[in-house]
């Protein structure tokens, strides 16, 4: 016992003491900052990158350039990770930016109804587009959704799956956990077997 207290009086462990609940401060702040800062930033950085090719399109359709309207929608959407969809005044198919994701014509009345219907979490609502936040219930998944009416009353709708990341938080977290238990196992273990 009176080793035990020698040792704690020393300078070395008091500064090995400190250092360690410094860097376990350190790491619980990163996985607090991972589960409630990160989503948002992310969904924010999402809704600016969705209103940005929301006015790219519509000068797209406003016919200020000469350009292959086809082409320019597909790199939008590959770019962005983004699925477009862009109906006509009949409710007809311009545009769909992944042909196997928007198959079942179901599953965009669906989309879209939910929309129209006030489902969802709804970031932000400006004169012509919404931006919700909408879990499909059929795969289970989280997406933003962009709703907008181009000025040649063409209706836009582009989304992206937020269930990235959420991946991405779990990962992230995951390894902040496992760099705590090694840093615990190794340094901590050595120190107290120093003792």
């Amino acid at each position: 016992m009176g080793k035990l207290k020698k040792a704690f009086n020393s300078v070395r462990v008091r500064l090995f003491i400190t250092l360690s609940l410094v860097i376990l401060l350190i790491i619980v702040f990163l996985i607090l900052v991972n589960n409630f800062v990160f989503g948002q930033f992310y969904i924010y950085s999402k809704t600016k990158a969705l209103k940005s090719v929301y006015e790219i399109v519509n000068n797209y359709y406003n016919g200020a350039q000469d350009i292959n309207l086809e082409m320019q929608l597909e790199r939008l959407a590959i770019n962005n990770n983004f699925d477009i969809l862009i109906k006509n005044n009949q409710n007809v198919n311009v545009y769909t930016s992944n042909k196997d994701f928007f198959v079942a014509l179901g599953q965009m009345k669906e989309m879209t109804s939910k929309l129209d219907n006030n489902i969802g979490e709804v970031i932000e609502n400006e004169k012509n587009f919404t931006i919700k936040k909408i879990k499909d219930s059929k795969n289970d998944i989280t997406y933003i959704l962009l709703s907008a009416t181009l000025d040649n009353d063409y209706l836009l709708y582009i989304r992206i799956p937020i269930t990235s990341i959420q991946e991405s938080v779990k990962i992230s977290n995951n390894f902040l956990y496992l760099m705590a238990r090694i840093y615990h196992s190794n340094f901590c273990c050595d120190c107290i077997l120093c003792i």
